[in-house]
């Protein structure tokens, strides 16, 4: 829901490159999602609007 609360987490947790090919899911976590979330809560989410009322 790209709160920025959440940025420091995440960013202890990425590696800092999304790996070429599939991340085996059931045994990691997926670089491509913690870049894409860190993405959104420093850009902005077109959807965020839509989650506004979820706190």
């Amino acid at each position: 829901m790209a709160d920025p609360t959440s940025l420091p987490a995440l960013e202890k947790i990425w590696s800092g490159k999304v790996p070429e090919g599939r991340e085996p899911l059931d045994e990691v976590v997926s670089q491509y999602e913690i870049e894409k979330a860190m993405r959104w809560m420093k850009q902005g989410n077109i959807t965020s609007w839509m989650y506004g009322g979820l706190k």
